[in-house]
């Protein structure tokens, strides 16, 4: 669950707890019985309040300053939470935070007090402002200690916060007051969950199920812990239930996390997922484009090249599909089955930079070094940075034994990645195949300062060293 989602739920939240005065909000608030106000106070509290909704919160605070200092001990309730409100606009919320228990000395009604509190945390975690709700939040439960939602709201906050171990306290609280809420068990869940704490988030998913079996994400949530515990059976077990009880939120949750294994590397894991997706729905575009992503990286590059063709079946559109399958073909030195698919993928999108390049090494690799060089200027072009352009570059030039142009790019992919050993031992090559001995030799020396394994770098650099000392 992304941010956005944790503060949508966390405004339900609110709303499912707030009584009918807090979803009356201010405007009717101020209505009430003013009594204890003069007529000049009245009057300042009225040009207060119209400041206020035009967002003037300095000059509402400057009236509202003035009737405290005529009327320091004002009874009327709504004042101090127009005023309190303007505080908090202003990001002075400790302040606020006096004038809100200002109502409770006249109201002496803690539920109302603590729903102004709990609304006003919300407010702030919409603004993202959690260090400041928290101030809200723990003034809610320290007033009341014993309602389940204030610890459940205060939970939720502590979270986006990144405060794992005090949310799950928050939560446990919660649960002690009103064990039968799933969804508090979910979220005490996936704290555990970022935490590592995978057989706690089990036993918590466990828990929401046995109080609400039908909802799909507890499913997909004690799915995720089973994975991640490498229990994979009951975890497919525990998805197909979830798919049975609303199919398209599972399928996209599996998807997504697939993609985030996919994006932080864990490839094999990533591509068990998709095979899951694609056994439930074989149609699924993005599920084969990134098992083709997976499979690619895991070095599978005929099923990377059979999953492409499998996605561009499905979206004849995707160009990154006709990419891949190009770069897996390269690999396989199947050049022309390589330019054929770069094609492919720059007719679709002419800008592709990567696809220019990797076509000007495939046509490299046969030799065809002038279409070679259009290649990498055009990869240039488009990204003038692309340090892989200009070293590939520099090789076309260098088997066309143009060797100052061949400098010349190996200066500028460099220039680009300074520490990039490929372009400086090429460079070196270079310099050695122009009889510049003493820069050859410099340039081997930096590769083996970037790389000390590099053998055929030491041994050109030993080559030159026993040449120049003979001469």
């Amino acid at each position: 669950m992304n941010n956005k989602d944790i503060i949508i739920s966390s405004n339900k939240i609110i709303t499912k707890y707030s009584s009918d005065l807090i979803k009356r909000g201010l405007n009717l608030a101020i209505s009430i019985d003013r009594s204890n106000l003069n007529c000049h106070e009245k009057s300042l509290l009225e040009k207060g309040k119209k400041l206020f909704e035009q967002e003037k919160y300095k000059e509402a605070l400057e009236l509202f300053d003035k009737i405290i200092e005529t009327n320091p001990n004002c009874q009327d309730y709504t004042f101090w939470e127009i005023q309190a409100q303007t505080l908090s606009e202003l990001k002075r919320y400790k302040e606020s935070l006096i004038s809100f228990y200002k109502i409770f000395e006249i109201e002496a009604n803690i539920d109302y007090l603590q729903e102004l509190l709990l609304e006003q945390a919300n407010r702030l975690c919409e603004l993202e402002c959690h260090e400041e709700a928290m101030i809200f939040h723990e003034a809610a439960v320290e007033i009341k200690p014993d309602d389940s939602w204030g610890w459940y709201s205060q939970g939720i906050t502590l979270y986006l916060l990144g405060r794992y171990e005090e949310a799950i306290q928050s939560y446990d609280k919660s649960i002690s007051i009103e064990i039968s809420d799933a969804d508090i068990w979910q979220w005490r869940a996936q704290a555990l969950s970022e935490l590592n704490r995978y057989d706690e988030e089990l036993f918590s998913y466990d828990k929401a199920i046995k109080l609400e079996p039908d909802k799909s994400w507890f499913w997909t949530g004690k799915a995720n812990a089973l994975y991640k515990l490498e229990r994979y059976e009951e975890a497919n077990t525990s998805y197909d239930r979830a798919v049975n009880l609303d199919f398209n939120y599972a399928v996209n949750w599996l998807f997504n996390k697939a993609k985030q294994l996919s994006d932080t590397n864990n490839y094999g894991k990533a591509l068990c997922l998709f095979n899951k997706i694609i056994s439930i729905q074989p149609e699924y575009f993005e599920a084969w484009y990134y098992k083709s992503v997976a499979l690619y990286n895991l070095q599978k590059y005929q099923d990377t090249i059979e999953s492409c063709r499998r996605a561009v079946a499905i979206e004849p559109n995707s160009f990154m599909a006709f990419y891949f399958c190009g770069a897996a073909f390269n690999i396989l030195q199947k050049y022309q089955e390589a330019i054929a698919n770069f094609d492919r993928a720059i007719g679709i999108e002419p800008k592709l930079s990567v696809a220019w390049n990797d076509r000007g090494f495939a046509l490299l690799n046969l030799q065809k070094y002038q279409e070679a060089l259009f290649d990498f200027d055009k990869a240039i072009e488009i990204e003038p940075n692309q340090a892989i352009a200009w070293l590939n570059r520099g090789t076309a030039f260098l088997n066309l034994r143009n060797y100052l142009e061949a400098i010349v790019s190996y200066d500028r992919a460099i220039e680009i990645k300074p520490d990039y050993h490929e372009a400086w031992f090429n460079k070196g090559v270079t310099m050695q195949n122009s009889q510049r001995y003493q820069e050859a030799m410099f340039c081997y020396r930096k590769v083996l300062e970037i790389k000390p394994d590099y053998q055929l770098a030491r041994f050109n650099l030993t080559l030159l060293e026993l040449q120049t000392t003979n001469y």
